[in-house]
Protein backbone atom coordinates (compact mmCIF):
# COMPACT_ATOMS: atom_id res chain seq x y z
CA UNK A 1 0.00 0.00 0.00
CA UNK A 2 1.37 3.36 -0.96
CA UNK A 3 0.65 6.47 1.02
CA UNK A 4 0.99 9.85 -0.58
CA UNK A 5 0.34 13.36 0.60
CA UNK A 6 -1.98 15.64 -1.11
CA UNK A 7 -0.41 17.71 -3.85
CA UNK A 8 -0.95 20.98 -1.92
CA UNK A 9 0.96 19.77 1.16
CA UNK A 10 3.94 18.61 -0.93
CA UNK A 11 4.30 22.00 -2.46
CA UNK A 12 4.26 23.61 1.08
CA UNK A 13 6.82 21.22 2.68
CA UNK A 14 9.58 21.84 0.16
CA UNK A 15 10.11 25.53 0.95
CA UNK A 16 10.03 24.87 4.70
CA UNK A 17 12.65 22.15 4.44
CA UNK A 18 14.97 24.38 2.45
CA UNK A 19 14.67 27.11 5.14
CA UNK A 20 15.57 24.72 7.94
CA UNK A 21 18.64 23.48 6.02
CA UNK A 22 19.84 27.06 5.54
CA UNK A 23 19.35 27.90 9.23
CA UNK A 24 21.33 24.82 10.34
CA UNK A 25 24.21 25.78 8.08
CA UNK A 26 24.24 29.29 9.54
CA UNK A 27 24.32 27.93 13.07
CA UNK A 28 27.15 25.52 12.29
CA UNK A 29 29.29 28.35 10.96
CA UNK A 30 29.01 30.40 14.17
CA UNK A 31 32.34 30.74 16.22
CA UNK A 32 32.56 29.64 19.90
CA UNK A 33 31.01 32.29 22.13
CA UNK A 34 33.27 34.52 24.44
CA UNK A 35 31.63 35.97 27.55
CA UNK A 36 33.39 39.06 29.05
CA UNK A 37 32.42 39.97 32.62
CA UNK A 38 29.01 39.54 34.18
CA UNK A 39 27.26 40.39 30.90
CA UNK A 40 28.86 37.57 28.98
CA UNK A 41 27.19 36.62 25.68
CA UNK A 42 27.76 34.01 22.98
CA UNK A 43 29.44 35.59 19.99
CA UNK A 44 27.77 35.19 16.63
CA UNK A 45 24.33 34.45 18.07
CA UNK A 46 21.25 36.64 17.97
CA UNK A 47 20.50 38.34 21.32
CA UNK A 48 17.85 35.82 22.27
CA UNK A 49 20.19 32.88 21.59
CA UNK A 50 23.12 34.58 23.35
CA UNK A 51 21.01 35.02 26.49
CA UNK A 52 20.35 31.30 26.52
CA UNK A 53 24.10 30.60 26.39
CA UNK A 54 25.15 33.09 29.12
CA UNK A 55 26.88 31.30 32.03
CA UNK A 56 24.87 32.15 35.20
CA UNK A 57 27.87 33.57 37.14
CA UNK A 58 26.77 35.41 40.30
CA UNK A 59 30.17 36.59 41.63
CA UNK A 60 33.91 36.15 41.40
CA UNK A 61 36.76 36.52 43.82
CA UNK A 62 38.60 38.66 43.19
CA UNK A 63 36.00 40.90 41.64
CA UNK A 64 36.57 42.03 38.09
CA UNK A 65 39.04 44.94 37.98
CA UNK A 66 40.13 44.61 41.61
CA UNK A 67 43.63 45.84 42.59
CA UNK A 68 45.96 45.11 45.49
CA UNK A 69 45.08 41.42 45.54
CA UNK A 70 47.19 38.95 47.52
CA UNK A 71 49.46 36.91 45.24
CA UNK A 72 48.27 33.67 46.86
CA UNK A 73 44.58 34.44 46.37
CA UNK A 74 42.24 31.50 45.79
CA UNK A 75 40.19 32.07 42.62
CA UNK A 76 36.44 31.61 43.09
CA UNK A 77 33.62 31.63 40.54
CA UNK A 78 30.17 31.41 42.09
CA UNK A 79 26.93 30.55 40.22
CA UNK A 80 23.37 31.70 40.77
CA UNK A 81 21.28 28.60 41.28
CA UNK A 82 18.12 30.70 41.01
CA UNK A 83 19.03 31.77 37.49
CA UNK A 84 16.75 30.06 34.93
CA UNK A 85 19.82 29.16 32.88
CA UNK A 86 21.61 27.37 35.73
CA UNK A 87 20.05 23.94 35.01
CA UNK A 88 21.50 24.05 31.50
CA UNK A 89 25.08 24.26 32.95
CA UNK A 90 24.72 22.21 36.13
CA UNK A 91 25.32 18.83 34.48
CA UNK A 92 28.56 20.04 32.88
CA UNK A 93 29.76 21.61 36.17
CA UNK A 94 29.02 18.53 38.27
CA UNK A 95 30.68 16.32 35.67
CA UNK A 96 33.79 18.50 35.71
CA UNK A 97 33.49 19.35 32.03
CA UNK A 98 34.91 22.84 32.40
CA UNK A 99 38.34 24.48 32.60
CA UNK A 100 39.78 27.53 34.36
CA UNK A 101 42.74 29.33 32.81
CA UNK A 102 44.98 31.97 34.43
CA UNK A 103 46.77 34.09 31.87
CA UNK A 104 46.10 31.30 29.35
CA UNK A 105 47.52 28.49 31.48
CA UNK A 106 45.10 25.86 32.84
CA UNK A 107 44.65 25.56 36.59
CA UNK A 108 43.56 22.73 38.82
CA UNK A 109 39.94 23.58 39.60
CA UNK A 110 37.00 21.88 41.27
CA UNK A 111 33.28 22.49 41.52
CA UNK A 112 31.37 22.23 44.82
CA UNK A 113 27.71 21.40 44.16
CA UNK A 114 26.69 22.36 47.70
CA UNK A 115 27.93 25.94 47.36
CA UNK A 116 27.62 26.09 43.56
CA UNK A 117 31.07 27.51 43.06
CA UNK A 118 34.37 26.71 41.39
CA UNK A 119 37.66 27.17 43.23
CA UNK A 120 41.06 27.16 41.56
CA UNK A 121 44.56 27.18 43.07
CA UNK A 122 47.73 28.50 41.51
CA UNK A 123 51.36 29.23 42.31
CA UNK A 124 52.35 32.48 44.03
CA UNK A 125 51.78 35.34 41.60
CA UNK A 126 54.28 38.11 40.89
CA UNK A 127 53.84 41.40 42.81
CA UNK A 128 52.00 44.33 41.23
CA UNK A 129 51.00 42.53 37.98
CA UNK A 130 47.74 42.26 36.02
CA UNK A 131 46.14 38.83 35.49
CA UNK A 132 43.22 37.37 33.47
CA UNK A 133 41.02 34.44 34.48
CA UNK A 134 38.86 32.51 31.98
CA UNK A 135 36.15 29.94 32.64
CA UNK A 136 35.34 27.67 29.73
CA UNK A 137 32.34 25.30 29.76
CA UNK A 138 29.53 24.05 27.49
CA UNK A 139 25.83 24.37 28.21
CA UNK A 140 23.84 21.13 28.05
CA UNK A 141 21.23 22.45 25.59
CA UNK A 142 19.00 20.22 23.55
CA UNK A 143 18.61 22.95 21.02
CA UNK A 144 19.31 22.85 17.28
CA UNK A 145 20.98 26.26 17.61
CA UNK A 146 23.71 24.82 19.90
CA UNK A 147 26.39 23.10 17.80
CA UNK A 148 28.00 20.02 19.29
CA UNK A 149 31.21 20.78 21.29
CA UNK A 150 30.62 24.54 21.48
CA UNK A 151 32.28 26.14 24.62
CA UNK A 152 31.34 29.36 26.35
CA UNK A 153 33.86 31.56 28.20
CA UNK A 154 33.45 33.88 31.19
CA UNK A 155 36.44 36.13 31.92
CA UNK A 156 37.50 38.61 34.64
CA UNK A 157 40.76 40.33 35.63
CA UNK A 158 42.61 41.69 38.68
CA UNK A 159 45.97 43.14 39.74
CA UNK A 160 48.12 41.85 42.59
CA UNK A 161 49.55 43.98 45.38
CA UNK A 162 52.81 43.55 47.23
CA UNK A 163 54.63 40.32 47.79
CA UNK A 164 53.68 38.48 50.95
CA UNK A 165 55.56 39.94 53.97
CA UNK A 166 57.10 42.65 51.82
CA UNK A 167 57.85 45.81 53.87
CA UNK A 168 55.70 48.14 51.80
CA UNK A 169 54.41 49.97 54.89
CA UNK A 170 56.24 51.21 57.98
CA UNK A 171 55.57 53.33 61.05
CA UNK A 172 57.61 54.60 63.98
CA UNK A 173 56.51 54.68 67.61
CA UNK A 174 58.67 56.55 70.12
CA UNK A 175 58.49 54.32 73.16
CA UNK A 176 60.75 56.31 75.50
CA UNK A 177 61.75 59.73 74.16
CA UNK A 178 63.70 60.72 77.29
CA UNK A 179 66.86 59.04 78.51
CA UNK A 180 69.55 59.78 81.09
CA UNK A 181 73.14 60.41 80.13
CA UNK A 182 75.17 57.25 80.61
CA UNK A 183 72.37 55.53 82.52
CA UNK A 184 69.22 55.04 80.46
CA UNK A 185 68.76 54.81 76.69
CA UNK A 186 65.93 56.37 74.71
CA UNK A 187 63.88 53.82 72.73
CA UNK A 188 62.26 54.06 69.28
CA UNK A 189 60.18 51.24 67.79
CA UNK A 190 59.79 50.55 64.05
CA UNK A 191 56.94 48.43 62.62
CA UNK A 192 56.67 47.12 59.03
CA UNK A 193 53.93 45.24 57.19
CA UNK A 194 52.82 44.35 53.66
CA UNK A 195 49.76 45.48 51.68
CA UNK A 196 47.61 42.93 53.49
CA UNK A 197 48.56 43.73 57.08
CA UNK A 198 50.93 40.79 57.44
CA UNK A 199 54.18 41.40 59.38
CA UNK A 200 57.01 42.17 56.99
CA UNK A 201 60.28 40.32 56.70
CA UNK A 202 63.68 41.00 55.17
CA UNK A 203 63.89 44.74 55.88
CA UNK A 204 67.12 46.58 56.66
CA UNK A 205 67.22 49.42 59.20
CA UNK A 206 69.85 52.17 59.21
CA UNK A 207 70.12 54.91 61.86
CA UNK A 208 71.66 58.39 61.63
CA UNK A 209 72.05 60.74 64.63
CA UNK A 210 72.34 64.52 64.79
CA UNK A 211 73.55 65.76 68.19
CA UNK A 212 72.38 69.21 69.23
CA UNK A 213 74.74 69.64 72.16
CA UNK A 214 78.24 71.07 71.90
CA UNK A 215 80.04 69.84 75.01
CA UNK A 216 80.92 66.31 73.84
CA UNK A 217 80.50 65.76 70.07
CA UNK A 218 80.08 62.13 69.05
CA UNK A 219 78.75 61.05 72.43
CA UNK A 220 75.48 59.55 71.08
CA UNK A 221 75.21 56.08 69.56
CA UNK A 222 72.59 53.69 68.15
CA UNK A 223 72.55 50.34 66.36
CA UNK A 224 70.66 49.34 63.19
CA UNK A 225 70.68 46.17 61.04
CA UNK A 226 68.36 43.53 59.54
CA UNK A 227 65.05 42.91 61.26
CA UNK A 228 61.65 41.27 60.79
CA UNK A 229 58.32 42.92 61.50
CA UNK A 230 59.46 45.13 64.39
CA UNK A 231 62.71 46.55 65.69
CA UNK A 232 63.55 48.62 68.76
CA UNK A 233 66.34 51.14 68.38
CA UNK A 234 68.21 51.99 71.58
CA UNK A 235 69.79 55.45 71.45
CA UNK A 236 72.44 56.02 74.13
CA UNK A 237 74.30 59.22 75.01
CA UNK A 238 76.74 60.41 77.64
CA UNK A 239 75.91 64.10 77.14
CA UNK A 240 72.76 65.78 78.39
CA UNK A 241 71.35 67.06 75.09
CA UNK A 242 68.73 66.63 72.39
CA UNK A 243 69.37 64.20 69.53
CA UNK A 244 67.57 64.09 66.16
CA UNK A 245 67.25 60.47 65.00
CA UNK A 246 66.73 59.58 61.32
CA UNK A 247 65.59 56.02 60.60
CA UNK A 248 65.64 54.51 57.10
CA UNK A 249 63.92 51.23 56.25
CA UNK A 250 64.78 49.50 52.95
CA UNK A 251 63.31 46.30 51.51
CA UNK A 252 64.52 43.64 49.07
CA UNK A 253 63.18 45.33 45.90
CA UNK A 254 64.80 48.19 44.04
CA UNK A 255 61.68 49.97 42.82
CA UNK A 256 61.43 52.15 45.95
CA UNK A 257 58.11 50.79 47.19
CA UNK A 258 59.84 49.40 50.29
CA UNK A 259 61.89 52.49 51.19
CA UNK A 260 60.76 54.56 54.17
CA UNK A 261 62.40 57.37 56.16
CA UNK A 262 61.38 58.72 59.57
CA UNK A 263 62.72 61.25 62.05
CA UNK A 264 62.23 61.40 65.81
CA UNK A 265 63.64 63.62 68.55
CA UNK A 266 64.90 62.22 71.84
CA UNK A 267 66.27 64.06 74.86
CA UNK A 268 68.85 63.08 77.46
CA UNK A 269 68.77 64.40 81.01
CA UNK A 270 71.84 64.52 83.25
CA UNK A 271 72.60 61.39 85.22
CA UNK A 272 72.79 60.97 88.97
CA UNK A 273 75.20 63.38 90.72
CA UNK A 274 78.57 61.69 91.07
CA UNK A 275 80.90 64.52 92.10
CA UNK A 276 80.88 68.13 93.21
CA UNK A 277 83.23 71.09 93.21
CA UNK A 278 83.10 73.21 96.37
CA UNK A 279 83.73 76.93 96.32
CA UNK A 280 83.95 78.99 99.53
CA UNK A 281 84.63 82.63 100.32
CA UNK A 282 87.62 81.52 102.39
CA UNK A 283 89.40 78.37 103.40
CA UNK A 284 89.33 79.47 107.03
CA UNK A 285 86.26 80.19 109.09
CA UNK A 286 86.17 82.85 111.73
CA UNK A 287 84.37 81.30 114.70
CA UNK A 288 80.71 82.20 114.59
CA UNK A 289 80.98 83.97 111.26
CA UNK A 290 79.01 82.65 108.28
CA UNK A 291 80.90 81.67 105.13
CA UNK A 292 79.21 81.24 101.74
CA UNK A 293 79.48 77.78 100.17
CA UNK A 294 78.74 76.82 96.58
CA UNK A 295 78.51 73.18 95.49
CA UNK A 296 78.58 72.56 91.71
CA UNK A 297 77.25 69.02 91.11
CA UNK A 298 77.92 66.93 87.98
CA UNK A 299 77.18 63.38 86.90
CA UNK A 300 79.94 60.90 86.07
CA UNK A 301 80.26 62.31 82.54
CA UNK A 302 80.61 65.92 83.67
CA UNK A 303 77.04 67.04 82.93
CA UNK A 304 75.75 69.68 85.38
CA UNK A 305 72.76 68.40 87.34
CA UNK A 306 70.09 71.11 87.67
CA UNK A 307 66.96 70.79 89.78
CA UNK A 308 68.54 68.43 92.36
CA UNK A 309 67.83 68.88 96.07
CA UNK A 310 71.09 68.76 98.06
CA UNK A 311 71.38 68.25 101.82
CA UNK A 312 74.52 69.62 103.52
CA UNK A 313 76.11 67.88 106.49
CA UNK A 314 79.41 67.75 108.41
CA UNK A 315 80.98 65.57 111.05
CA UNK A 316 81.82 68.77 112.97
CA UNK A 317 79.17 69.04 115.67
CA UNK A 318 79.51 72.84 115.82
CA UNK A 319 78.83 73.29 112.09
CA UNK A 320 75.55 74.84 111.10
CA UNK A 321 74.26 75.20 107.50
CA UNK A 322 71.70 77.76 106.46
CA UNK A 323 69.76 76.53 104.60
CA UNK A 324 70.30 72.89 105.48
CA UNK A 325 69.24 71.84 101.97
CA UNK A 326 69.09 73.70 98.69
CA UNK A 327 68.15 72.99 95.08
CA UNK A 328 70.70 73.27 92.30
CA UNK A 329 70.16 75.98 89.69
CA UNK A 330 70.35 75.58 85.91
CA UNK A 331 74.14 75.29 86.17
CA UNK A 332 73.89 72.54 88.81
CA UNK A 333 75.01 74.83 91.68
CA UNK A 334 73.51 74.70 95.19
CA UNK A 335 74.30 77.55 97.65
CA UNK A 336 74.32 77.65 101.45
CA UNK A 337 76.24 79.30 104.31
CA UNK A 338 78.12 77.59 107.13
CA UNK A 339 79.18 78.62 110.63
CA UNK A 340 81.28 76.77 113.21
CA UNK A 341 83.01 77.63 116.44
CA UNK A 342 85.92 75.21 116.42
CA UNK A 343 87.64 72.37 114.63
CA UNK A 344 87.49 71.62 110.92
CA UNK A 345 84.34 71.54 108.83
CA UNK A 346 84.28 68.65 106.37
CA UNK A 347 81.37 68.28 103.94
CA UNK A 348 78.96 65.57 102.87
CA UNK A 349 76.34 66.20 100.16
CA UNK A 350 73.39 63.87 99.76
CA UNK A 351 70.08 63.66 97.95
CA UNK A 352 67.81 61.23 96.18
CA UNK A 353 69.95 58.40 94.87
CA UNK A 354 73.36 59.84 95.79
CA UNK A 355 75.73 60.59 98.65
CA UNK A 356 78.95 62.49 98.03
CA UNK A 357 81.57 62.27 100.74
CA UNK A 358 84.97 64.00 100.82
CA UNK A 359 86.35 61.48 98.29
CA UNK A 360 83.84 62.72 95.69
CA UNK A 361 84.48 66.43 96.28
CA UNK A 362 87.05 68.80 94.85
CA UNK A 363 87.91 72.39 95.66
CA UNK A 364 87.34 73.55 99.26
CA UNK A 365 86.58 70.10 100.61
CA UNK A 366 87.10 71.24 104.24
CA UNK A 367 87.20 74.52 106.15
CA UNK A 368 89.37 75.16 109.21
CA UNK A 369 87.91 77.18 112.07
CA UNK A 370 90.34 79.86 113.25
CA UNK A 371 91.13 79.78 116.98
CA UNK A 372 91.11 83.01 119.07
CA UNK A 373 94.52 84.65 119.20
CA UNK A 374 94.28 86.37 122.60
CA UNK A 375 92.13 87.55 125.48
CA UNK A 376 91.63 91.31 125.56
CA UNK A 377 90.84 93.18 128.78
CA UNK A 378 89.35 96.64 128.72
CA UNK A 379 89.43 98.80 131.86
CA UNK A 380 86.42 101.08 131.96
CA UNK A 381 86.17 104.03 134.38
CA UNK A 382 82.74 105.46 133.94
CA UNK A 383 80.98 108.41 135.46
CA UNK A 384 77.22 108.52 135.76
CA UNK A 385 75.17 111.01 133.78
CA UNK A 386 72.99 113.56 135.58
CA UNK A 387 69.40 112.35 135.56
CA UNK A 388 68.12 113.72 138.85
CA UNK A 389 67.08 111.63 141.78
CA UNK A 390 64.64 109.46 139.87
CA UNK A 391 65.55 106.06 138.34
CA UNK A 392 64.83 106.44 134.62
CA UNK A 393 63.63 103.16 133.17
CA UNK A 394 64.83 101.85 129.76
CA UNK A 395 67.45 104.55 129.33
CA UNK A 396 70.75 102.89 128.41
CA UNK A 397 73.93 104.63 127.35
CA UNK A 398 76.50 102.96 125.12
CA UNK A 399 79.73 102.92 127.05
CA UNK A 400 81.85 100.53 124.97
CA UNK A 401 82.01 98.66 121.62
CA UNK A 402 84.43 95.81 121.06
CA UNK A 403 85.31 93.20 118.40
CA UNK A 404 85.28 89.74 119.90
CA UNK A 405 85.62 86.13 118.92
CA UNK A 406 83.32 83.42 120.24
CA UNK A 407 84.21 82.31 123.75
CA UNK A 408 84.03 83.19 127.43
CA UNK A 409 83.52 86.77 128.58
CA UNK A 410 84.04 88.17 132.09
CA UNK A 411 82.80 91.46 133.52
CA UNK A 412 84.54 92.41 136.78
CA UNK A 413 83.33 95.20 139.09
CA UNK A 414 86.26 97.03 140.71
CA UNK A 415 84.52 99.93 142.51
CA UNK A 416 81.02 101.34 142.42
CA UNK A 417 79.56 104.37 144.21
CA UNK A 418 75.97 103.76 143.12
CA UNK A 419 73.75 101.09 141.62
CA UNK A 420 73.43 100.61 137.84
CA UNK A 421 72.28 97.91 135.41
CA UNK A 422 74.10 96.81 132.25
CA UNK A 423 73.76 94.59 129.18
CA UNK A 424 76.00 93.20 126.44
CA UNK A 425 74.35 93.12 122.98
CA UNK A 426 75.45 90.99 120.08
CA UNK A 427 76.07 91.83 116.37
CA UNK A 428 72.37 91.45 115.66
CA UNK A 429 71.56 93.77 118.62
CA UNK A 430 70.14 90.90 120.64
CA UNK A 431 70.85 90.83 124.38
CA UNK A 432 73.54 88.27 125.20
CA UNK A 433 74.36 88.96 128.89
CA UNK A 434 72.95 91.30 131.53
CA UNK A 435 73.26 92.19 135.24
CA UNK A 436 73.45 95.04 137.74
CA UNK A 437 76.32 96.89 139.47
CA UNK A 438 75.82 97.19 143.21
CA UNK A 439 77.29 99.33 145.98
CA UNK A 440 77.59 96.17 147.95
CA UNK A 441 80.91 95.66 146.19
CA UNK A 442 82.14 99.22 146.77
CA UNK A 443 85.96 99.33 147.08
CA UNK A 444 86.16 95.54 146.86
CA UNK A 445 88.66 94.83 144.03
CA UNK A 446 88.71 92.03 141.47
CA UNK A 447 85.46 90.35 142.36
CA UNK A 448 83.95 88.62 139.24
CA UNK A 449 80.46 89.83 138.72
CA UNK A 450 79.37 87.87 135.63
CA UNK A 451 80.78 85.11 133.51
CA UNK A 452 79.21 84.27 130.16
CA UNK A 453 79.86 83.19 126.58
CA UNK A 454 79.88 85.16 123.39
CA UNK A 455 78.27 82.87 120.78
CA UNK A 456 79.77 84.26 117.58
CA UNK A 457 82.42 86.55 116.24
CA UNK A 458 81.41 90.15 115.66
CA UNK A 459 80.96 93.60 117.14
CA UNK A 460 79.45 93.69 120.66
CA UNK A 461 78.09 96.65 122.60
CA UNK A 462 78.15 97.29 126.38
CA UNK A 463 75.29 99.47 127.57
CA UNK A 464 74.59 100.78 131.10
CA UNK A 465 71.34 101.97 132.66
CA UNK A 466 72.41 104.49 135.28
CA UNK A 467 70.98 104.85 138.74
CA UNK A 468 71.63 107.52 141.41
CA UNK A 469 72.85 110.99 140.52
CA UNK A 470 75.60 112.71 138.62
CA UNK A 471 79.07 112.13 139.92
CA UNK A 472 78.85 108.45 140.67
CA UNK A 473 81.94 106.54 139.54
CA UNK A 474 82.16 102.93 138.18
CA UNK A 475 85.40 101.02 137.67
CA UNK A 476 85.02 97.87 135.52
CA UNK A 477 87.25 95.34 133.77
CA UNK A 478 85.81 93.66 130.60
CA UNK A 479 87.71 90.57 129.38
CA UNK A 480 86.78 88.83 126.08
CA UNK A 481 88.41 86.66 123.38
CA UNK A 482 89.87 88.35 120.30
CA UNK A 483 91.93 87.54 117.24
Amino acid sequence: MVFSSPPGRARLAAPVLMALIALAALTAAAAPALAEGPRAAAAGLPPAAAAEHRPPVAYTAPTDGAAGIRPDVTLIIGFDRQDPLFPRFRQQLEAGRFSVLLDGAPLEARYDAETARITAEHALLPRYTAHRVELRLKAALHNPRTPAGEAFTYAFGFTTGSDLHEPTHAAVDTLSPVGRAGEQAASISVRTWDDYGLPAEGALLSVALEERGARAPGSASAQGGPFSSTATVQVADTEAEEVAVTLRVTGPYADGRDDHAFTADVRFLPGTPASATIRATSGTLTPGEAARLEAALTDRYGNPTPGVTVRFASSNATARFDPGEAQTDTAGVAVTSVTATSGTVDLTLSGEGFRLGPESLTGRVSLAVEAPRAVTTKHLRLQGVTRGWVHWPNVYDVVARFEAAPGPVVLQQLSVTSNACWGIYGPDDALVLSGCLSTAYQSVPSIPLVRGTLPAAGTYTLRIHWGGQYGNVYDLDLAYPSY
